[in-house]
């Protein structure tokens, strides 16, 4: 409450009875929240000061610090029995970059004994900084009271608890986000290709859900080599740093959706649980919300039913024939091809005709077209239509965190506003510090702004938060290489390469660095495997005019490019000029960059940094262009 411009902490959970004057925290009632109880709350003192208040408020930053609070049980006896005898687990031990000063403060404030807390809030506000000792630990008896509350506890079993917040017991996985999960995508059961994109967005669905839970941190392990039949769990499990793997099978049959999802533990590879559920097309919510349920409550995880309450809440559609297009859509995104990406507009399209204000809707369609200029070579005017579709989804629903990323994502590549993209990601990561993809569009943005360091600080944390997926570590490369630091650049496309060995972005980029470095012969054997798996690309060709002995292929894909354009299909002049610059072609170079100017490339925001340009940046045209790029 906000009252003369002050903030006013109020809690009615716990009230004086309206019919006596008698206090409902008479001494001998143990009354309040199990969670936030002190120990001397819980065995009914009668002398309770402020410092039952430190040790509320060190619960509460606990939580914030690492997710879940210092204590959790079955019920409020065992909660209790916790909080009367066991020792928190430190806040640096769950999440290690908790400042120590911080991390024993917190430790400080939770002490069994009121004596050894702070004794007021300011000595506990100064010891943030690390101004303050902790006090020091006193060799006091305390198991005996302990022991006697326990056996009150469990006898009586009816010490009132208002204001109670169900939890299930301490997780098995330990406590707080030291419980990850990772998610594989559910597998296609009947070999359908519509089916496969259908389970895609089903585990997108899902995976939306669990990022949600409290406690709980999920990995997506979308790799193809998860994907397959008899995959080991545990080595998995040891390479995404988790706990428990998700799987699941997927069919759809005359609008009825079938679904086989199983949990395994990590380290064991022992099945925790299986369960199987029949749902009609019509009942997908319902589907998502049991399975969604079904985790939680095997994992006992503390305020799960609040958090997917707020999920129903949040921008669902009553139509529930536009959510199964939503969900197939998110599919088809997910596979990053031209075909894949206009199917999926198209999906979205269909979904916001059913119901014009289902939100999520806007947002995926806005995504997708951002996306089709950068994998589809779509005119770049197609990026204002997704700068339309984001602003709608936010007028529609302002508290989701993906139309923010798209609209950052927009104005870098194509109005450059770089001020409002840098706002706008912040926005979409306070809203969810979770999406690995705004990590990386974040990245591009602090390249347009020439920080590099953040830009390479950006990658890593999505690297952290889906560490299967080898488009990180080759983002990551890509930054090193536009930094000029190719021993570390090399060193995370080979990493890439170790996720994935048949991953072509990775080695036309390792090409390129060899290029770059005079190491040729390295760089045209990297690209044998990359173009037989398809048709060149722009930046194999650019790898190739780097190099004597590709100089006739990259001369021959030019040809053929230009070709296209004088035919009317759209050919992204910036990365034209990228091989015209390594033919050392400067006219070339300079109309075609004039044309990516004039076009809205969106890969401009890469001009002022590309490696390929950098023998050409002292010349007075070139500066010009990057004033019109980036402002004075």
């Amino acid at each position: 409450l906000l009252q003369d411009g002050r903030a006013i902490v109020a809690d009615f959970g716990i009230a004086l009875s309206a019919a006596a004057a008698e206090r409902a925290t008479a001494t001998g009632m143990s009354i309040g929240t199990p969670h936030y109880m002190s120990p001397e709350q819980a065995l009914g003192q009668r002398n309770i000061d402020a410092r039952t208040d430190v040790y509320a408020l060190g619960v509460i930053l606990y939580e914030m610090l690492t997710g879940a609070p210092p204590f959790t049980g079955a019920n409020a006896q065992a909660i209790v029995a916790k909080v009367l005898t066991e020792k928190p687990v430190p806040p640096a031990r769950l999440r290690r970059d908790v400042p120590a000063p911080l991390s024993q403060a917190v430790l400080t404030a939770l002490h069994k004994l009121p004596d050894e807390r702070f004794a007021t809030a300011a000595a506990f506000q100064s010891a943030f900084a690390g101004s303050a000792p902790a006090a020091r630990p006193r060799r006091r008896i305390w198991l005996g009271a302990a022991i006697a509350a326990l056996v009150l506890l469990a006898a009586a079993g009816t010490t009132a608890y208002l204001h109670h917040r169900e939890s299930g017991p301490a997780a098995q996985f330990g406590p707080g986000p030291a419980r990850r999960i990772a998610v594989i995508p559910f597998r296609n059961a009947n070999g359908d290709t519509q089916n496969t994109s259908f389970s895609e967005g089903l585990t997108l669905e899902l995976n939306d859900a669990l990022s949600r839970m409290p406690g709980l941190t999920i990995v997506v392990a979308a790799s193809d080599k998860y994907r397959r039949a008899g995959m080991d769990v545990a080595a998995a499990g040891r390479e995404l740093g988790v706990d428990a793997v998700l799987t699941g099978r997927v069919d759809t049959a005359n609008n009825v959706v079938r679904v086989q999802v199983q949990l395994q533990d990590a380290r064991t590879q022992a099945l925790r649980w299986s369960r199987k559920y029949d749902r009609k097309l019509s009942d997908l919510y319902a589907l998502e919300d049991t399975l969604s349920a079904a985790i939680a409550g095997d994992l006992q995880l503390a305020g799960a039913g609040e958090a997917q309450a707020a999920v129903a809440r949040a921008g669902r559609t009553a139509s529930p024939e536009a959510h199964a297009l939503l969900v197939e859509a998110r599919g088809q995104t997910e596979r990053r091809t031209a075909e894949g990406l206009a199917v999926a507009a198209t999906l979205f399209t269909a979904a916001i005709n059913l119901d014009s204000s289902y939100a999520q809707a806007w947002a995926g369609r806005a995504n997708t077209e951002n996306l089709l200029v950068a994998f589809a070579d779509q005119p770049s005017a197609t990026l204002s239509l997704a700068r339309a579709d984001a602003l709608r989804a936010i007028q529609l629903d302002s508290t989701t965190a993906s139309p923010h990323a798209t609209l950052g994502f927009n104005h870098v590549m194509y109005d450059r506003n770089w001020s409002a993209a840098g706002a706008e990601f912040s926005r979409a990561i306070a809203l969810d510090s979770t999406a690995a993809p705004t990590r990386l569009f974040r990245a591009w943005y602090y390249m347009a702004v020439d920080q590099l360091d953040s830009a390479a600080a950006s990658i890593r944390i999505a690297m952290r938060l889906d560490p299967a997926a080898p488009i990180y570590d080759t983002r990551l490369g890509t930054t090193l290489y536009f930094a000029d630091n190719l021993a570390e650049a090399e060193t995370a496309l080979r990493g890439a390469l170790r996720k994935d060995s048949t991953y072509v972005f990775a080695r036309a980029d390792l090409s390129e660095v060899y290029a770059e470095a005079g190491r040729c012969a390295e760089a045209l054997r990297q690209l044998d495997p990359a173009t037989a798996r398809g048709a060149p690309s722009f930046e194999i060709a650019h790898a190739w005019a780097r190099c004597p002995a590709g100089v006739g292929a990259a001369r021959t894909f030019v040809a053929q490019k230009e070709a296209e354009f004088r035919a009317g299909q759209p050919v992204d002049g910036f990365f034209l000029a990228r091989i015209y610059a390594g033919l050392g072609d400067e006219p070339k170079m300079f109309q075609w960059l004039d044309r990516a100017v004039s076009e809205h490339s969106w890969s401009l925001f890469m001009l002022r940094r590309n490696p390929a340009f950098k023998r050409y940046r002292d010349r007075p045209r070139f500066q010009q262009l990057v004033r019109d790029v980036y402002g004075s």
